[in-house]
This record gives C-alpha cells, structure tokens and sequence, in this order.
C-alpha cells in the first residue's frame, strides 16, 4: 500500500484572527492530526524523529495550535480538555483522540492506528481482553474507559465501566477494593460530564436501598455510588441514624473510615476526631486506603481538634515506627496540618524533634498559642 508523504503545518494561534488555516487544512485533508497544547508544554512533538516516519508512512497532515480558550471551543467543545491533546480526523471528520504528551511510540503508534481505521481504545481494548497470565486487566480496562472518555464517546465509556463495575464481583472478587475505589472515582469522573451517565448511576444506587441495611457489601456499594454522585449528604443522615440502631451498628462501624474522610472535608475536626476509636487500629485502616499515611495525618489533626492530645501523639509515634525511613519527613507534614488547621501545642514538642526542617519547626513554633 502506498501512503501520501506527510507535512508539517506550524500555525500561531493568532492567525486564527482572520479566518480558520487549521480547520481548512483539516477539511482539505484525507487525514489530519491536530495538538492542543500549552507552548514547550510537551516534550513530545510532531517533529520527533519516530513520530514524522510514522505521520509521513499513514499520510498524516499535522498540525498544531495553543492550547487556549478560542481553540478549545473550535476543536474540543464539552470534551475533555486535558494539557496536552491530539485529535485525529479523516476528510474533516473527528475519528480519535489521543490525551497527554506520552512517548514518541505512543504517538507513532497511534497514527498508523487511526490511518488503518483503529482507535486509541481499539488498541487498549486488546491488551484488556488478552492479558498476561496471571495478570488482572482490571486497570487495561480503566485505561480503555479512560481513552474513549477522552475521544469524548462518553456512552462507550460508560458501557466500559459499569461492565467492569458488574464482573470484578464475579471474575475477580479479591480485587473488591478497585472497585469502590479507581473504578467508582472513573464513574464519577465520567457522570460530571455525562448525564446518561449520572441518571443510571443514581438508578444504581437507588437499586441498593432494599439490602443497604442488611448487606455490608451492598452498604458499601451504595456509599461508594452517593461519593461518586457528590451525595455524601445522603451517607451522612443515614450514619447519624445508624450508629444508634443496634441492628445497623455494624455497618456504620464499617463505614467510620468514610465517614470521618467527609467530616473531614466539610472541616468538622472535632466530630471526625471523635471517630477515632483506636488510632492504633485506624492507622491500619489507613494504610489500606489509596491515601495511604496522609489519611492517618489527618487523624492526628482531628484527634487534636476533638482534645485528645494523646492519642494524636500515640498516632505520630505510630507513623514514625511504620515508616521509620521517612520519620523526619512525616513528623514535618504532621507540625505542618497542625499548623495549617490551626492546632498547634506545646505538647507536640516529641513530634518537633523529630522533624529536622528547621523552616518547619520555626513556622510550627511561630504558630503556638
């Protein structure tokens, strides 16, 4: 098969003043490569060695414009509009979207892949329903989710995610935890900008309100979906009534973690702080968490905030023996949250001799009352 030579258009964005050369050479072109992107933003360039064979083999025109306000309402519309974008199309028609600078290959890759009729999610969608021995694809199939969202084929995306939301249960039960946590912040990420979307999650969440109180996986699910909806209101009201009700008490016990997390946001230390039953044990929950530690860095400014000293004390020399590493490193961020959130005492002074930033000892002390 033989492929037209490619060429390389450098347009200013201020060119588009007058008329629009980058939507006609576009229009003009049987296939067409635009970058979006912030100027020197990107590494990765049209001019890269790898990524000019590869435009002049599929016959590709590229192009490029700044990443600004007029261009991203010409090209991108509602879509998602990442630092670095590259759009592909085929006789003026948008057929693929590539997000983020990434390498030379992926670049290269990806054109030959729209020059043959193949999507960036195509490509990814095969390494997801072919992995690895022993290798879980729940994360190829994020990134498949991840690429049609970016193409803005935001049905597909969804379709995507809520298949995998359905078959971690089943084909992978051991990876549960994924699934309140990339696969639901996915979800949520997707129904800002979705409403199909955001109108079956909430059928979704809806479905759970029967076992909600009886099935602690269901209570987590359910959860998971009010964070994805920015419905934390609706966890909330049904925690302040469930950690009185014997028969609920153990799903609410459950969902303390949560809870304390959305207390947290809403700066309601001293309520969070209570929480906090065993800092002992909460730190082992927080080490499970995405957040890792800065989850437990929390915990001691809320156990500071709800006048338990101690306990927030206990909690850093918790920190320190887990991490022993970063120690230092840890008793700075802990002084520096004190400090931020305004609860700074003279019996943190173990945790000051710890730290050895002097500039954080210093702010910290400045900070007493």
């Amino acid at each position: 098969m033989r492929f037209a030579p490619a060429w390389i258009l450098l347009v200013p964005a201020v060119t588009l003043a007058g008329g629009n050369p980058i939507d006609d050479t576009i229009r003009a072109s049987k296939l067409a490569a635009l970058t979006l992107s912030t100027p020197n933003s990107c590494a990765v360039t049209w001019a890269d060695a790898a990524v000019a064979a590869a435009a002049e083999k599929a016959g590709v025109t590229t192009l490029n414009a700044t990443r600004n306000k007029e261009n991203l309402e010409t090209f991108v519309g509602s879509g998602y509009a990442p630092a670095t974008l590259r759009i592909a199309y085929r006789e003026g028609k948008e057929i693929d979207r590539l997000c983020g600078c990434g390498t030379a290959n992926d670049v290269a890759t990806w054109l030959l892949d729209v020059s043959d009729g193949q999507t960036h999610a195509d490509r990814l969608r095969v390494t997801a329903q072919s992995p690895a021995r022993d290798v879980v694809p729940i994360g190829s199939w994020i990134e498949v989710a991840q690429a049609e969202r970016c193409a803005d084929r935001l049905d597909d995306a969804y379709k995507t995610l809520v298949t995998l939301w359905n078959d971690i249960p089943t084909r992978w039960p051991e990876q549960r935890a994924l699934r309140l946590t990339r696969v639901a912040y996915e979800l949520g990420a997707l129904a800002e900008k979705h409403e199909p979307a955001r109108v079956a999650l909430i059928a979704l969440r809806d479905a759970l309100d029967g076992t909600k109180d009886t099935d602690l996986a269901a209570n987590d699910e359910w959860v998971a979906l009010n964070r994805v909806l920015h419905d934390d209101a609706r966890t909330l009201a049904w925690f302040e009534a469930a950690r009185v009700d014997p028969a609920r008490k153990e799903a609410a016990t459950r969902q303390a973690p949560n809870v304390f997390s959305m207390w947290f946001e809403q700066m309601r230390l001293e309520d969070a702080g209570a929480l906090i039953d065993d800092p002992i044990a909460w730190l082992g929950v927080w080490r499970q968490q995405p957040e890792g530690l800065d989850g437990a860095v929390r915990g001691y400014v809320a156990l500071r905030a709800a006048g338990r000293p101690k306990d927030a004390a206990t909690l850093a020399k918790a920190i320190f023996k887990f991490d022993k590493a970063s120690a230092s490193g840890w008793a700075c961020t802990l002084l520096s949250k004190s400090a931020e959130y305004g609860r700074t005492g003279k019996d943190e002074k173990a945790v000051a001799k710890v730290c050895e930033d002097e500039a954080v000892v210093a702010a910290w002390t400045a900070a007493l009352p």
